[in-house]
């Protein structure tokens, strides 16, 4: 088969959640099928800035020969060809984030951003959902123009490197951790920060791991003794401070899918969630729900108790692989190409 994948990072530098998917599937896909990347770079400049938004609107033409194309992002460049075209929908917080009037800044990130998004939608013959939750979200904010099109929910997968990892057992549990990007706001990180000093739990400090470059992180972050902050750490780095924390803090108001909290339980920790986050409610079976006013309370209490997370839940999290995901979004490109009829 020869598939077209279309994405707005192939360097995978971003190592958030989208980029983790369009790393993991390339990497299965181009093991199998003859594959051809299609992307535009960060760019720098003002007129580097306008080449590129001109190119998501107006689009990039796709090579005749391809069976299929995947756009591993909504909103990624839009594929001119007479192929099949199957969207990834991981989250649709775009459609809240960027709705504005005409005469405000924001209303370019709708022209750039949103109207990219449903203009592709529309376009594609089939849709992938990370989650139920984002198939009913996305079926609320589009309605009718999801009709006539085969649609398909896929979980992702978590790091191989947690799936592998040894769960220690006994283990003297000590301090606590969130891992993820911590510039956006649904990420209520300074909600985690405030909650833990509120805490301070007497002997264990917070290890914030994330991706987010240093000049984006808050310097307010960076004040406290007890909150450390370690940027761009290594998956072996991560898993051995985890699993060996009392547990993953992940206060996230909004998650597409939420692979920190699946990956803490694969290497035998706790994730507590907030109980009114809109987080897939695959990722969170196992998790320790709590509301924001019990935030700290809850802390206090799990440095005090340290539980153990059940082998239940540690194997229902191992499950997640990217292998499994890999074959369903295959199959599901056979399925949508045997039903196409677009001339």
């Amino acid at each position: 088969m020869k598939i077209a994948l279309v994405s707005n990072d192939f360097n995978f530098r971003l190592k958030d959640g989208i980029s983790r998917y369009s790393y993991e599937l390339y990497k299965y896909l181009s093991r199998k099928h003859e594959v051809f990347l299609y992307t535009f770079e960060e760019a720098g400049s003002f007129w580097e800035n306008v080449s590129r938004g001109l190119k998501r609107l107006v689009g990039i033409r796709i090579r005749e020969d391809v069976d299929l194309v995947h756009l591993f992002y909504p909103n990624a460049v839009f594929p001119i060809t007479k192929k099949p075209v199957i969207v990834t929908w991981h989250d649709t917080d775009l459609f809240t984030r960027y709705r504005s009037h005409p005469f405000s800044p924001e209303f370019y990130h709708w022209l750039g951003v949103v109207w990219p998004a449903i203009r592709n939608t529309k376009r594609a013959d089939g849709l992938i959902y990370v989650s139920d939750e984002t198939k009913r979200a996305l079926a609320k904010y589009m309605n009718s123009g999801l009709s006539g099109k085969q649609h398909k929910v896929i979980p992702n997968g978590i790091d191989q490197e947690f799936v592998e990892a040894r769960i220690l057992k006994g283990v003297d549990r000590k301090d606590f951790v969130f891992v993820g990007s911590v510039h956006f706001a649904h990420k209520n990180v300074a909600f985690l920060i405030k909650s833990f000093v509120e805490a301070s739990p007497k002997g264990h400090d917070l290890y914030i791991f994330t991706p987010t470059d240093r000049e984006r992180i808050p310097e307010a972050f960076f004040k406290y003794k007890n909150v450390h902050i370690i940027i761009k750490a290594p998956t072996s780095t991560i898993i051995k401070k985890l699993s060996r924390s009392v547990a993953l803090l992940h206060f996230s108001k909004l998650e597409g899918f939420g692979f920190p909290i699946l990956e803490a339980m694969a290497v035998g920790t706790p994730a507590v969630v907030l109980k009114d986050a809109n987080i897939p409610k695959v990722t969170t079976k196992y998790a320790i729900k709590v509301s924001e006013s019990g935030a700290a309370e809850m802390i206090r209490k799990l440095a005090k108790e340290k539980p153990e997370l059940s082998d239940e839940a540690i194997a229902y999290a191992k499950s997640f692989s990217w292998e499994r995901s890999a074959r369903e979004t295959e199959t599901f490109y056979n399925k949508v190409m045997s039903s196409y009829t677009r001339s």
